[in-house]
């Protein structure tokens, strides 16, 4: 009988080992880890657009709604009705008077139909089409809309202020404006957002010949 020889091993082939099974719940907590993922990702990229067409649209909402309220509170009412001119001698125009009491009327209006119609805004006025987000022309004002609220109610406060501008040869134009400003708090998905803008409307214009009145009174200067 052959003896083996010194020092070699003899090995005997192991058995094939099966794979331990991976746990059930594995594969979908991967899933559920990247779509989180994707969507935090998503929502980093769009916050930023989202919140700037939600602003835009919000205050061009505001815009439409303050210029639609002066018409109906200036209904009836013609320039004279708020400014009236003082003249001298020589039928120079001297002064510049406001009628405060008509004035404060219609901006006492305008501030009620503004809250009326703001708070009653909702995502159908507000609300951003998916499709405003892609930029494209032909995707405008197309798919479903990302809702957008106002919360916590507006404040919202007017003054008239009295504007002067170069109207043609020794000719000024005196305009009397309504500057309304807002604040107002919008709800977005994922957050909230704070805004705050001035908006103005006219409310009677002049064409002053001559040199600018030194006094004009009721009224406060604009920029």
């Amino acid at each position: 009988m052959r003896k083996k020889p010194f020092g070699r091993v003899w090995l005997r082939p192991a058995g094939r080992q099966r794979p331990v099974p991976l746990p059930g719940w594995l594969p979908a907590l991967a899933g559920v880890l990247l779509a989180l993922g994707l969507f935090l990702c998503l929502d980093s990229a769009l916050r930023e657009p989202v919140e700037g067409l939600a602003v835009y649209r919000f205050t061009n909402t505001v815009q439409g709604i303050v210029d639609q309220a002066v018409s109906q509170a200036l209904d009836g009412l013609d320039g004279g009705a708020l400014v009236s001119l003082e003249r001298d001698g020589q039928n120079t125009v001297t002064a510049l008077h406001a009628d405060t009491l008509r004035i404060n009327a219609v901006r006492s209006a305008v501030l009620e139909e503004i809250l009326r119609k703001v708070e009653a805004l909702d995502s159908t006025e507000l609300g951003i089409p998916l499709g405003d987000l892609t930029g494209l022309t032909v995707l405008m004002s197309r798919g479903p809309s990302i809702p957008v609220r106002v919360v916590g109610g507006c404040g919202v406060s007017a003054q008239a202020v009295s504007q002067f501008s170069g109207a043609g040869i020794n000719q000024t134009l005196h305009r009397l404006v309504l500057e309304v400003s807002v604040e107002a708090t919008l709800l977005l998905p994922g957050g909230q957002r704070a805004v705050s803008f001035t908006v103005s409307a006219p409310l009677a214009e002049t064409v002053v010949v001559g040199q600018v009145p030194s006094l004009v009174t009721g009224l406060t200067p604009g920029p």
